[in-house]
C-alpha cells in the first residue's frame, strides 16, 4: 500500500480563524456572506467503532463549524419592517444550506450542512452565533449522493450571482457596521401592550434569541422549529419597586430597545420573574432587583413586517 503523503513540514503550520463564511438557502441562486466573523471553532473528527481487539475503526466523520457574525445592524425599510440578520432568524436553518468556508490562510472547504443561529446581546457583546453541522462517510465508503472527506475538504464552487428573489438576498447588502452592544431600554406591560413601564436604570442586561434544535436528520443536520427567548437585567432602582414585585408576576409584554434603537416587542410569549438582592454594607455593597423572563415562540411569528412579529420597526 502506498503512503498517504504525511510528512514533517513546518510550512504546513497554519493560522486559525475563519475569514469568510457564505451560505445558500435551499434553491437560492447564490451563497451570501455572513459578514465579519469572530470566535470561530472548527471540529472535524472521525466517527469510530472498536473492533474485537479494541482497535479504533473509523467509519464516518462529523464536522461542526461555529462562529459569531458581528454585522447585526438592522435597517428600517418600512413601518414595522427591518432587514438584516435579526429579520432572518426565522429563515436560517429551514433548509439544507450549501455552505463555503475560507480560513485566514485561504484554505477552503464546504458542503451541504445544516445551520442554526442564536442572537446574543449583553453589555459587552452583540452577535449572531451560527453553527453548521454535517455527518458523512469516509471516502473509501462514499456514496455518490453524500459528501465524503475529499468533497468537504475540496475547493467549493464560486458563490454565484445574487438574485433579488433569493431568500437570503438582503445579506447581499448587509451593512459593514458593527453596532454597539447593550440594551438601551427594557419596558414591560401588564395590560396587553396598552401602557409600558420602564425598568431601570439598567446595570447589566442580556438578551438571547436562540433557535431550538428539535429535529436532526441522519446526516447530522438540524432543523429549528421555534425561537427561545431569554432576557435578564439588573435594575439599580429598588425602593418603591420592591412593593410592586407581587404584581410583576406571570406572563407580560416585553419591549426591548437595543443601543442602535432596534426594537423587539414580545407580546405574551415571554414570562417574567424577579429577584431582589441586597448585599454588603453602605460603603461597599449594592442593592439590585434582577428581572428576567423566558418563553418559546414559533418561527412563523418572527416574520418581519407582520403585525404580530416581535421585530417592530417604529423609527419610520
Amino acid at each position: 500500500m502506498a503512503g498517504i503523503g504525511l510528512s514533517f513540514d513546518p510550512t504546513h503550520v497554519r493560522s486559525n480563524g475563519l475569514a469568510t463564511w457564505a451560505v445558500k438557502h435551499g434553491s437560492d441562486a447564490a451563497r451570501y456572506p455572513l459578514g465579519r466573523l469572530s470566535n470561530s471553532d472548527i471540529d472535524f473528527k472521525a466517527v469510530e467503532q472498536l473492533d474485537s481487539l479494541s482497535r479504533n475503526r473509523a467509519k464516518a466523520y462529523n464536522i461542526k463549524v461555529s462562529a459569531r457574525a458581528l454585522n447585526t445592524q438592522n435597517t428600517c425599510v418600512t413601518t414595522k419592517e427591518y432587514t438584516g440578520m435579526l429579520a432572518l432568524l426565522n429563515v436560517f436553518g429551514r433548509a439544507v444550506y450549501d455552505q463555503s468556508f475560507t480560513d485566514v490562510d485561504a484554505q477552503a472547504f464546504g458542503g451541504p450542512f445544516g445551520l442554526s443561529a442564536k442572537f446574543h446581546v449583553d453589555n459587552n457583546d452583540r452577535y449572531v452565533e451560527f453553527t453548521a453541522m454535517y455527518r458523512g462517510p469516509l471516502d473509501n465508503l462514499s456514496v455518490a449522493t453524500l459528501y465524503g472527506v475529499d468533497e468537504v475538504m475540496g475547493t467549493p464552487s464560486a458563490n454565484g450571482t445574487p438574485n433579488a428573489l433569493d431568500v437570503l438576498y438582503q445579506l447581499n447588502a448587509l451593512p459593514d457596521v458593527i453596532p454597539p452592544a447593550g440594551i438601551y431600554k427594557h419596558e414591560v406591560s401588564f395590560d396587553g401592550g396598552s401602557t409600558y413601564e420602564a425598568i431601570g436604570p439598567i446595570i447589566n442586561g442580556t438578551l438571547d434569541i436562540e433557535q431550538t434544535l428539535t429535529k436532526e436528520d441522519t446526516q447530522g443536520r438540524v432543523y429549528p422549529v421555534n425561537l427561545k427567548v431569554v432576557v435578564a437585567l439588573d435594575s439599580a432602582a429598588s425602593s418603591a419597586e420592591r412593593a410592586l414585585l407581587d404584581s410583576a408576576s406571570g406572563v407580560s409584554w416585553h419591549r426591548i430597545t437595543l443601543m442602535d434603537q432596534t426594537q423587539l416587542v414580545f407580546s405574551s410569549g415571554v414570562g417574567i420573574t424577579w429577584n431582589w438582592k441586597a448585599k454588603g454594607d453602605a460603603d461597599s455593597g449594592e442593592q439590585l432587583i434582577t428581572f428576567g423572563g423566558q418563553g418559546v415562540i414559533p418561527l412563523a411569528s418572527w416574520t418581519s413586517g407582520a403585525t404580530a412579529s416581535p421585530l417592530l420597526c417604529s423609527a419610520v
